[in-house]
């Protein structure tokens, strides 16, 4: 199974991201990630890049219903070059508050991912050959006419082509990510989620593709709080887990696991209470959607997605009220759980890779006083 950890966004601020994005390379992590709900994955992954040597770099998700194709396939192919080709495109929808705000419309999600992914590597394609060439839809349009001379104002690319991971909560979608994606994003996959609903609808896409579904990678968020403090891991894990399962693009996931119940109870804590009534979210709720705990704990818990979840994305309590400075705490503890000898991996940067205050020839153990 592969280990990747989300970049904690919402409470910490841009100018902290490249000590982060170094101390997960130098844990030996496979993947980072920046997901979208106001600021920009595509910065934050930049400034990851720069910092970094080894570490693939995710948007986990970048939103495709307020921008148009070309543009997120030239934002990737930035973040491709910048980092030697170590990038992953994460895309979906949106949540609907972001899309709302802009003036997009949610309502058509799927079918406008379908043409979305063709039309991201159609860019690709018009970017790398520099000949004329169109993509015309139903959602957006795209026309490439080279000026001479030919190639005049054409760009580079590091690949040809960066592998596409569709974010997918619902069947139709992780059927979509089957059909046309490398890769399915998810949140919450359990290993009941994937028995049940990501394996099968992955081979229904599959099927329909004339592919394997043994092709298509499945990376999934997974909420992880890690604290000496069991309570204190679980108080920083109810706050995240109940704010996710309060929202309504999480009903579905939700009942499939029974637990109806207990996400209208925290509904109407954080009705009644505001974002205080979060630390009311059920156990039940924490120990389905999260890996939770002491570190022996969540140790024990992680075993459940070996051999389930191909590539697991730890992600650390971030919301508020949890304060940015045990989001910190948390992203530390899960690079010094999961993390790899450093000096034996030798994945660690050098000096002249990055100037951020983390000390480069630091091993994972000491992660922590780095950040």
């Amino acid at each position: 199974m592969k280990h990747g950890i989300s970049l904690p966004i919402y409470n910490t601020s841009i100018t902290e991201i490249p000590a982060l994005a170094v101390a997960a390379d130098r844990a030996g992590f496979d993947s980072l990630w920046s997901y979208e709900v106001y600021s920009s994955p595509f910065v934050t992954l930049a400034a990851a890049a720069f910092n970094t040597r080894n570490i693939t770099l995710g948007t986990g998700l970048a939103t495709a219903s307020t921008r148009h194709p070309m543009l997120i396939a030239n934002a990737a192919a930035d973040v491709d070059q910048y980092s030697g080709g170590r990038m992953l495109l994460g895309i979906g929808p949106g949540l609907p508050e972001v899309t709302i705000s802009a003036g997009a419309s949610p309502a058509k999600g799927l079918s406008l991912m379908r043409e979305y992914i063709d039309h991201v590597r159609a860019c690709w394609d018009l970017l790398h050959t520099g000949e004329a060439g169109g993509f015309q839809g139903e959602f957006n349009s795209s026309v490439v006419t080279p000026a001479p001379p030919v190639g005049l104002f054409g760009r580079q690319l590091q690949r040809p082509r960066i592998p596409i991971y569709l974010a997918a909560l619902r069947p139709k979608m992780i059927e979509l990510a089957g059909e046309k994606a490398e890769g399915v994003l998810g949140c919450f996959y359990t290993p009941r989620f994937m028995d049940e609903v990501v394996r099968p609808r992955l081979a229904t896409g599959a099927v329909r593709a004339g592919r394997p579904v043994s092709d298509i990678d499945v990376v999934s968020y997974i909420i992880c709080s890690i604290h000496d403090d069991r309570e204190e891991a679980y108080r920083r894990a109810r706050i995240h887990v109940g704010a996710y399962c309060a929202t309504p693009g999480f009903d579905f996931l939700v009942a499939q696991h029974d637990l109806q119940d207990d996400q209208a109870a925290v509904r109407q804590a954080v009705f009644s209470q505001g974002p205080v009534g979060l630390e009311t979210t059920s156990d039940r709720l924490v120990e389905a959607f999260s890996i939770t705990g002491t570190p022996d704990e969540v140790r024990d818990k992680a075993k459940q997605y070996d051999g389930v979840l191909p590539h697991i994305l730890l992600h650390p309590p971030s919301l508020l009220p949890v304060r940015p400075e045990e989001t910190r705490e948390s992203f530390a503890a899960i690079l010094d759980l999961f993390g790899c000898d450093a000096a034996a991996t030798d994945r660690s940067p050098t000096a002249e890779d990055s100037d951020t205050t983390v000390n480069p020839s630091a091993k994972p153990t000491a992660v922590k006083a780095g950040l």
